[in-house]
């Protein structure tokens, strides 16, 4: 019985480690076209990130742009602008380029960022327009950090900006650029703000 017991288990784990190592492996760039492994290893990781996906009989690592980008309509626009208005009181100013920074449980990166004057008040980014950006750092409601005004530090009581705009983001850091006409640029990830917002403002 025992020697039975020690084949079936055999047997089993081999069927299972053969099941295993048998899975097909797909490489996917951003429009889901399957490429080579030695150009998917290639990728941009700072413009991009991996989503794994997996099955019974295949693992697809798919190339994901870390950067979205939408047009919001005057009532979206409006929204957004007075659920900004009430988190962040009168030092917003929808008429000007709004960059907000939020941070869900990733503290070293936010402590980091409030001893940063370049990650927080007004950014001034010289690019062919010579744009100005005012700066804001969100935490998320569950944040053990505390508001700070003076460094721009606003906490989401409602986490609004969590829900509406990366609710589906698997970062912890996630960052927005909302212009007075509209357009909206989202950036998934990277504790690296000044990266962050090189890829948003190029």
């Amino acid at each position: 019985m025992k020697k039975t017991f020690l084949i079936v288990c055999t047997c089993l784990f081999s069927f299972l480690s053969f099941s295993q190592t048998e899975k097909n492996i797909i490489y996917q760039d951003k429009y889901g076209i399957q490429i080579s492994e030695e150009t998917f290893l290639q990728y941009d990781k700072v413009k991009n990130y991996i989503v794994k996906t997996e099955n019974d009989n295949t693992i697809t690592n798919k190339i994901t742009p870390r950067l979205g980008f939408s047009q919001l309509n005057n009532n979206q626009l409006n929204i957004i602008h007075s659920k900004l208005k009430k988190l962040i009181g009168n030092e917003f100013n929808p008429k000007k380029n709004i960059a907000i920074h939020t941070f869900n449980k990733e503290r070293k990166a936010l402590k980091k960022a409030i001893n940063n004057k370049q990650y927080w008040d007004y950014i001034k980014y010289t690019n062919t327009t010579n744009e100005k950006y005012q700066s804001f750092l969100v935490i998320s409601k569950n944040s053990k950090e505390v508001k700070s005004k003076k460094r721009k530090v606003y906490i989401d009581n409602e986490n609004f900006i969590l829900n509406t705009f990366f609710s589906k983001s698997i970062f912890d850091i996630n960052h927005i650029i909302i212009k007075p006409d509209g357009k909206l640029y989202t950036f998934y990830g990277n504790p690296d703000i000044l990266m962050a917002l090189d890829s948003l403002f190029l």
